[in-house]
């Protein structure tokens, strides 16, 4: 191999390490009632992390998470109906199908409650309706730009610019992410119905670098992220100045410091 080509190839393999794409483990499928989804499954110990990802995407999305996290526990990510390898699905898409389709693949998978949830944007309402349905199995959750049910509100009263995306943005998603769109009204309905949230270990990250939408939306958007750390007694607000909307991706660290502490908090109170 010449000098040249040599330290190219390190550079590469130092490259993809840093992204932490070095060895994501592979994409599996299960069957379930709801049909077959894809999933990627690293990792040992309790409780599991399972992460919800938002609106348009799959479980793609935390990848520069897993190789960080598959030391502290197992470790799963998963495509909903529509996203990835999962076959789309007719019909409703609210919260509530979501979390049923989420409890079968984990059967399926052989990840067995309690759970540290992470949820980001819409994932993180399917995050909270999922905590108020089945609390007996989370241990835990980490909230990532997720939406309050009561932001919609909140925006229109102080009167933004821009509360909702502009509806030819929306007549440009995809099946699956419209199916999750038009059904986030009663999405939102079942989450103020749903059951107390858990008095388990909460840490809510928020993004304020918010360009395109304005002050008046960081503003409602911020009080709202506030409403969501009170959801548990346990509960810890965490702002990022640097990050948008996918913390993820501006401070991966951030999201991995979060996750790793609410893991070990629950396992200290016993909830494993």
């Amino acid at each position: 191999m010449k000098p040249l080509a040599g330290r190219a190839v390190l550079i590469a393999a130092a490259l993809l390490t840093m992204l932490g794409c070095a060895a994501l483990p592979k994409t599996e499928r299960a069957g379930t009632a709801f049909g077959e989804r894809t999933f990627m499954l690293a990792g040992a110990g309790v409780p599991a992390i399972v992460f919800e990802a938002g609106l348009g995407d799959g479980k793609d999305s935390w990848t520069r998470l897993f190789n960080e996290l598959r030391d502290t526990s197992r470790v799963f990510a998963y495509d909903r109906a529509g996203y990835g390898g999962s076959p789309a699905r007719d019909g409703a898409r609210s919260g509530a199908q979501i979390v049923d389709e989420l409890r079968a693949l984990l059967q399926a998978a052989g990840v067995r409650p309690p759970y540290v949830l992470v949820g980001h944007s819409l994932g993180g309402t399917f995050v909270e309706l999922y905590a108020g349905l089945h609390p007996q199995e989370v241990a835990g959750v980490v909230l990532v730009e997720s939406r309050h049910e009561s932001f919609a509100q909140r925006c229109k009263q102080i009167a933004a610019p821009i509360c909702e995306p502009p509806a030819t943005l929306v007549s440009l998603m995809p099946g699956a992410a419209a199916q999750e769109y038009h059904a986030a009204n009663v999405t939102m309905d079942q989450v103020r119905s749903a059951g107390p949230f858990p008095n388990v270990p909460l840490v809510v990250l928020t993004g304020t670098r918010k360009l395109v939408e304005g002050p008046a939306f960081n503003k409602a958007w911020l009080e709202t992220q506030q409403r969501l750390v009170r959801l548990s007694p346990q509960g810890r607000h965490e702002v990022c100045e640097s990050c948008g909307h996918y913390v993820q991706r501006d401070r991966p660290e951030l999201v991995v410091r979060a996750v790793r502490e609410v893991v070990r908090a629950s396992t200290a109170s016993g909830r494993r």
